[in-house]
């Protein structure tokens, strides 16, 4: 092979993998964070998360919060109530999805303040979550749903995030997604 054909080839490559680099580059510090609220003096806004024992898409969220929440601890709080074993945590997330004007058809169900919930989860909805609990922690008028519905009940107990996270036999900060 001709001398310069080898040199013309290997600049090439040389070539290309500066520009993939230079394409990361731009790629990794264009990916948009979610912009902190300016703090207030209420309390965190808290994420409600009905959850069944060993439900896959339920440690999925657990996971995905884990993994995501640190950034926000300061306004964001994880409260999560196991469905499957206790009937009146059971019956808590049947009376919230009532008042929410919906049927309670599945579970992880999730819920913030009075404005938002879903039933399922997909690690792309964790973004939307997140943003939606901010938006209630910016809220003056900030309705915690789940909190109202339970007065006056008995025998509903939550745990926080790591506790749930210890229950299910998951890890704290499990993979590697970053919001």
């Amino acid at each position: 092979m001709d001398r310069n054909v080898v040199i013309m080839f290997m600049e090439c490559i040389y070539m290309k993998k500066i520009i993939l680099l230079i394409l990361s580059f731009f790629v990794i510090t264009n990916v948009k964070a979610i912009e902190l609220p300016k703090k207030t003096d209420h309390e965190t806004v808290v994420i409600y998360l009905f959850r069944g024992k060993d439900c896959s898409h339920c440690h999925d969220a657990l996971t995905w919060f884990s993994e995501n929440l640190t950034r926000y601890e300061e306004y964001i709080e994880v409260r999560s109530y196991e469905v499957y074993q206790n009937q009146d945590n059971s019956i808590l997330a049947s009376n919230v999805a009532d008042k929410m004007g919906k049927v309670l058809d599945g579970i992880p169900y999730i819920i913030v303040g009075d404005s938002y919930d879903q039933v399922g989860f997909k690690v792309t909805d964790g973004e939307k979550i997140i943003k939606a609990a901010l938006k209630e922690y910016e809220n003056e008028k900030y309705n915690d749903l789940v909190l109202e519905t339970l007065a006056g009940m008995s025998g509903v107990h939550y745990d926080t995030l790591e506790e749930a996270l210890e229950l299910e036999g998951l890890k704290k900060g499990q993979g590697n997604a970053v919001v």
